[in-house]
């Protein structure tokens, strides 16, 4: 995998998982109602004392803490057929009871901060230069859904596993649906021990790696992302997402000491934009390098027997040209095809004409994807070795482009919104009216 693609699967990934958020938030909330009321039938998990008492140590530990701090590192090792490519991410968190916490990624591709100062939210995304603030709350329950945003909008799983550790009682946390707790065996980590677990639910497993002795404090965590790991209820946005195996190392555990006030203190970024909501971040995007510029050229082959070329030189002057870069692996690509085919389709005697520019996928891959989505009628345009991608400035997918008659690109969408389909209607309508999207 290249340099590029590989880093289109990982922000296609990480885009999508930002839209997710809502889902996911109303998910925990809905979870923890349901923790609540009485269950009719339990199901024992199976448990090997061994393994549960090295849970306990380390989760009566933490539990029994006034504060801890730790500085965290995740490989991310996502897989595409037989390729591989680690990403690495670097973050610190700190936690003071009862609803004080500090997120701060320090190195990766997508940075963020998320902060709860004990009265206010704060959440700041570098490469989108926005940032958000909100209304605090005073419950451990809610301020850990911070933590689930950083899981979601960065694909930190390891963080799912930090969020339970803040829950009032962390071993019922980490225990929930679980079918059975196995101690898989001693190891050494830095030339110290630990004891090996595993948790295994219906549909994930969680290995931990817990330091024996006085300061029982989790050292490593390890679990596989799989293709249905974003579902949310019966919608899976990610439908054809290869496999990904997430291992996170915790260091420089520091528990019950001093943690200065100027950790948690909010800073508003300069030279950002402020968004009303923490979600709202998911929509913030600098502007696009592109827009108001000349499309750059394009010709590229079309699907199908004698379909011939796109060539964008001669769509100008008739046509306002609309272009979705796209793959089939991609989850939220998919969502946004039904959007983009039916509001161009409704335009297309007005003269707005639809390309889907495929990235890097073969007719083979292609005819397999139509077969299974009969309903999908479109024209889909190769961009076999991503020249086009890289032409215009395509970073994550999906990326739609709007390209007047004049040739001049008036709106660039990344990623996927629900709603597209207003939105693009409504661009649509405004250069049909012979006005213009740019300032």
């Amino acid at each position: 995998m290249s340099r590029t693609s590989a880093k289109a699967v990982r922000l296609v990934a990480i885009s999508g998982c930002v839209f997710l958020c809502a889902a996911a938030l109303s998910q925990a909330r809905a979870q923890r109602r349901d923790r609540a009321k009485p269950k009719a039938e339990v199901n024992t998990p199976v448990v090997d004392s061994k393994a549960d008492e090295a849970l306990r140590r380390m989760t009566d530990y933490l539990r029994n803490a006034e504060n801890f701090r730790l500085k965290s590192t995740m490989d991310w090792r996502p897989k595409k057929g037989n390729a591989s490519k680690i990403e690495k991410s670097r973050y610190t968190i700190a936690f003071v009871r009862p609803n004080r916490l500090a997120l701060v990624q320090k190195g990766g591709d997508v940075g963020m901060t998320l902060v709860h100062d004990g009265e206010r939210m704060f959440a700041h995304i570098p490469h989108r230069e926005s940032y958000a603030i909100e209304e605090g709350s005073k419950t451990i329950e809610d301020v850990s859904e911070v933590l689930a945003m950083g899981a979601q909008v960065t694909n930190m799983r390891g963080l799912d596993f930090v969020r339970a550790l803040l829950q009032e009682d962390p071993y019922e946390a980490l225990m929930e649906d679980v079918t059975k707790l196995e101690h898989v065996g001693t190891q050494r980590i830095d030339g110290k021990k630990n004891d090996h677990i595993r948790l295994t639910r219906a549909d994930d497993a969680w290995d931990l790696w817990i330091a024996k002795g006085k300061k029982p404090v989790v050292t490593r965590f390890e679990t596989k992302l799989s293709r249905d790991d974003t579902r949310v209820g019966d919608v899976n946005p990610f439908p054809n997402r290869a496999e990904a195996k997430i291992r996170v190392a915790f260091t420089d555990w520091k528990i019950d000491r001093r943690i200065r006030d100027k950790v948690f203190r909010i800073k508003l970024p300069k030279k950002t934009q402020s968004v009303s909501t923490v979600l709202g971040l998911a929509q913030a995007y600098p502007p696009h390098p592109i827009v108001g510029k000349k499309a750059p050229k394009l010709k590229l082959d079309l699907y199908g027997d004698d379909a011939g070329k796109l060539i964008l030189s001669k769509l100008k002057g008739s046509n306002i040209v609309v272009l979705d870069f796209w793959a089939t692996w991609c989850g939220p690509c998919i969502m946004a095809l039904p959007d983009l085919i039916e509001v161009t389709d409704k335009f297309k005697d007005q003269g707005v004409v639809f390309f889907g520019v495929n990235q890097r996928e073969g007719k083979e891959t292609i005819k397999a994807f139509l077969d299974t989505h009969e309903d999908f009628d479109f024209t889909i345009a190769f961009d076999l070795e991503g020249s086009a991608g890289s032409k215009y400035e395509v970073n994550g997918i999906p990326q739609t482009v709007i390209i007047d008659k004049r040739g001049i690109v008036q709106a660039v969408h990344r990623g996927y919104s629900p709603d597209m389909k207003e939105m693009l209607t409504e661009e649509l309508e405004t250069l049909l009216a012979g006005e213009s999207l740019v300032d």
